[in-house]
């Protein structure tokens, strides 16, 4: 497992963040010099920067200093207001995760679980109008986010992002040996005529994934952000197939075709 860089260290006082500042100091190295430094930034405990001494964030409301630094705030500590989105916090910081491609899932459920319980519009029903936006703006923030680390293959894409490279929808692989076995699969899922062919295809394509997502963390893990790519396109290809086969599951099942 990869060190981890930690750093005590304020957004607010840098031109550049410090997760932007460590991505450049791994990535101009060689890729077999990666790995003793790879990590993540974790921003904790209170910044001494003069900058931000001089000139803290505040509530909107009470204009009370707020700390930006570790996981995000969303309320005000002295008047216990909501605040509006951190600017530049990441998915996984507004759940005080690791910023990495394994992460406890059932703790980030727990988590959002928590988040909406305090953010939900419901509770800011009888509160100003401004603060019954930042809820909905918080409550929506919190959603998209949650959606998106639980899904390893936008979760997997939305990391890759924050490293500076997407995925773009017309991206494929130069692999022959690969598509012909996309090729293959497709042609079995099109001329499937009976049930059992399907859920056969349909646990086939689990093993796939299950290998594709193995193959993501691993090269996650490697500082290998190119070959995270080259993983995350084939669990694209094979989540896909899998939505084919159960979409034509259900229409078979619904049919009454056997």
């Amino acid at each position: 497992m990869a060190a981890r860089v930690v750093a005590t260290l304020c957004r607010q006082c840098l031109s550049l963040s410090p997760r932007v500042l460590a991505r450049r100091t791994i990535t101009r190295l060689p890729l077999s010099q990666q790995r003793p430094i790879l990590g993540y930034v974790r921003l904790f405990g209170g910044c001494t920067k003069e900058c931000c001494a001089e000139n803290p964030p505040r509530c909107w409301k009470c204009d009370a200093e707020l700390s930006t630094c570790g996981h995000s705030k969303f309320f005000c500590r002295e008047c216990e207001v909501i605040q509006a989105p951190e600017k530049d916090a990441t998915y996984f910081e507004l759940f005080s995760s690791p910023e990495t491609f394994d992460i406890n899932t059932t703790q980030l459920s727990d988590v959002y679980r928590q988040l909406q319980f305090k953010l939900h519009p419901d509770r800011f029903s009888k509160c100003t109008q401004e603060e019954q936006n930042l809820s909905a703006i918080q409550s929506s923030l919190v959603n998209k986010a949650y959606n998106t680390l639980l899904n390893p293959l936008k979760r997997g894409i939305y990391l890759l992002s924050i490293h500076g490279i997407s995925i773009e929808e017309e991206d494929s692989l130069s692999s022959q040996e690969f598509l012909m076995e996309i090729m293959e699969i497709n042609e079995r899922l099109e001329s499937a005529a009976k049930l059992q062919t399907l859920q056969d295809i349909e646990t086939e394509i689990k093993l796939c994934i299950k290998k594709s997502t193995d193959e993501v963390a691993h090269a996650f893990d490697e500082g290998n952000y190119i070959a995270a790519k080259d993983a995350l396109i084939k669990l694209r290809y094979y989540t896909n197939i899998e939505k084919q086969a159960k979409d034509r599951k259900m229409s078979m099942e619904l049919s009454g075709e056997h």
